[in-house]
């Protein structure tokens, strides 16, 4: 079973659509089900679905507020994936972390996106 954090926004969704076409099953949890902020939160959902895979739909969107949110979007771009990171090693799960053309632009020939390439920053993207 596949376990989706963020599964009420537009990338959750989309995978709940495709996972039910495909009769693949998934659950997917709100941030009011299980905010990927809270460590307990996460270890409490993991335990309780024990999946065989994490996706990570969950995430900071509103790219112009960033600046001025960046709090909010740090937790939740960055200490939020970190927990689910943690909760997942532990566990011995998977994590799929689903990122935005703001950050890897796909131009990259055609082999996986690691941690250490180079990012678009939204200037960047912006200009072009």
């Amino acid at each position: 079973m596949i376990l989706v954090f963020g599964g009420n926004g537009q990338v959750g969704q989309s995978l709940v659509r495709e996972a039910s076409l495909r009769r693949i099953p998934l659950r997917a949890l709100s941030r009011a089900e299980a905010d990927i902020t809270d460590a307990s939160n996460v270890v409490a959902a993991v335990s309780r679905w024990r999946p065989s895979v994490v996706v990570n739909a969950a995430a900071f969107t509103k790219v112009d507020l960033a600046e001025t949110e960046s709090e909010a979007a740090r937790r939740d771009n960055e200490y939020g994936p970190a927990v689910l990171a943690r909760a997942c090693a532990k566990a011995h799960i998977p994590l799929v972390h689903i990122s935005t053309d703001y950050e890897f632009d796909g131009t990259k020939p055609p082999v996986a996106y690691i941690e250490s390439d180079p990012i678009n920053s939204y200037k960047q993207v912006r200009a072009d």
